[in-house]
Parts: structure tokens; C-alpha cells; sequence
């Protein structure tokens, strides 16, 4: 419900992208709700840290 196309780790780390925004300026807002501009995408393979080995869940 709250991330777009995630899956979860065998450790239990829900992997999902990671996007980073800007805010707008009152001039550049044209509306309600219209807050963000979007930045980027980080790959959830790139934000999720490593699995740790010797966690029981991989066990």
C-alpha cells in the first residue's frame, strides 16, 4: 500500500526505490497538493544496506 512495486528481503529489509524531492516555491506551486519537485531515483539495490550473513532470518 505505501510502496510501488517492493519485495522483502530474505533478512526482512523491504526493498523498494528511494526518490528525493525539492520543495517548490510559493510561485512555483500552481495548485493544491502541487508541493514537490522530483530530484531522482536511488535503486533499492543501492539503498538497502548488506545482508548480514549471520542474521537468523537467512539461516
Amino acid at each position: 500500500m505505501m510502496t510501488h512495486n517492493a519485495t522483502i528481503r530474505g533478512d526482512g529489509w523491504v526493498m523498494s526505490d528511494l526518490y528525493t524531492f525539492r520543495v517548490k516555491t510559493p510561485k512555483e506551486s500552481k495548485g493544491p497538493w502541487d508541493y514537490y519537485i522530483p530530484l531522482g531515483k536511488v535503486d533499492r539495490e543501492q539503498a538497502a544496506p548488506p545482508i548480514l550473513t549471520e542474521c537468523a532470518l537467512i539461516k
